[in-house]
């Protein structure tokens, strides 16, 4: 009978069983991607899936600059319990995977919950309060009665995301988005834009990536354009619209700028999702990017569609967030709660965004 399993998964099957018979042992290097590929007949694409879903799994994990390695653990009593609000934009999979990747790391086994934001929060809340040896971790959670679920048993709880309403013993691992709406926008302006457009979602209550923007402007004495500004509006989030309607919006957007008297040459989007609603949008209306517009997005998560684009963005450090909690939780520092540790995002470079800036010796 023919072997109808994915290839991908063989390899993962095989792997996990060379570990379990010792052939590689906890912290030891496994060889190399090429190797690899010789040794189970396949594709690169075929085993960086099995690699990838082996480290996310917390089967493998990989050492900057050194290579991939069976993880090396203790496993501990306290289970982490991650909770997402969607699997539509991309950046909360990636997260996810991170911070289970992390927990694992540190000895903790984890699980992935999904909690649509306008249904099941409360509901999902109780089922894993009741284990008693859970520790939550979240981005998201916004409505009263899910506040007042968490500041009753603050202490068992990890947040990644600032919530207002939430008690000062709080435990927050953030991203510091101001700085990284700072570094789009002085990225651009580095590369000698000067007219850049902003597309955000609530801006009334954004303290972060609209402020860093704005912060950019003024340093390099670059008057905001208020004509240059779109919001979405203050909820839902851009992602739970119709296609239809984020269509719509993003159409609109370029339909505005592309009639405005001297027109933005780039834009700063709030996320890579928005972001490539913009690229689809562009290359439907034959707009080219980076040549006629550029785009930067923000978030650093890599789809096939940001690698296909090569979107420029800023990369939020949630596996370094992650590593720090899981190792303080390790270690009891978060027992007394009311710990916030900021980290900042870095730009990545990509090749949606165009040097504008006059080259010296260029004709005029």
């Amino acid at each position: 009978m023919t072997d109808t399993t994915p290839r991908f998964v063989r390899i993962k099957d095989s792997i996990k069983a060379d570990i379990a018979a010792g052939k590689y042992r906890p912290g030891q290097r496994v060889p190399a991607q090429a190797s690899l590929i010789r040794d189970f007949g396949v594709t690169q694409s075929t085993l960086t899936r099995a690699v990838h879903d082996l480290i996310r799994e917390g089967v493998l994990e990989t050492r900057h600059g050194s290579g991939t390695y069976v993880a090396a653990r203790t496993t501990k009593t306290q289970r982490i319990e991650i909770i997402i609000p969607d699997v539509i934009n991309p950046f909360y999979p990636f997260f996810a995977s991170a911070a289970a990747a992390a927990a694992h790391r540190h000895g903790f086994d984890s699980d992935i919950h999904l909690a649509d934001p306008r249904t099941g929060e409360a509901a999902l809340l109780r089922r894993l309060l009741a284990t008693p040896e859970s520790i939550i971790v979240t981005r998201g959670m916004h409505s009263d009665l899910v506040k007042r679920l968490v500041n009753r048993q603050m202490e068992r709880f990890i947040f990644f995301n600032r919530i207002p309403g939430l008690s000062e013993k709080a435990n927050l691992f953030l991203t510091d988005l101001e700085s990284g709406g700072y570094r789009a926008a002085s990225h651009l302006i580095a590369q000698g834009h000067r007219r850049i457009a902003f597309i955000g979602e609530n801006l009334a209550s954004d303290t972060g990536r609209f402020a860093g923007y704005r912060r950019a402007l003024s340093e390099h004495r670059i008057p905001l354009d208020e004509r240059l500004v779109f919001s979405f509006g203050p909820r839902p989030s851009f992602q739970y619209h119709s296609e239809r309607k984020k269509r719509s919006f993003i159409d609109g957007i370029l339909t505005s700028i592309r009639r405005t008297k001297n027109a933005p040459t780039a834009i700063f989007a709030y996320s890579d999702y928005i972001a490539m609603y913009l690229l689809s949008a562009c290359f439907i209306r034959n707009i080219s990017v980076p040549a006629s517009l550029s785009i930067c997005g923000f978030d650093g998560v890599h789809t096939e569609q940001t690698a296909m684009f090569g979107l420029t963005t800023v990369r939020q450090p949630a596996a370094a967030l992650a590593d720090k909690a899981f190792a303080m939780l390790s270690d009891g520092s978060l027992a007394k709660g009311g710990i916030v540790v900021t980290h900042s995002p870095e730009i990545v470079p990509g090749k949606t965004v165009k040097d504008i800036r006059k080259k010296k010796g260029a004709r005029p």
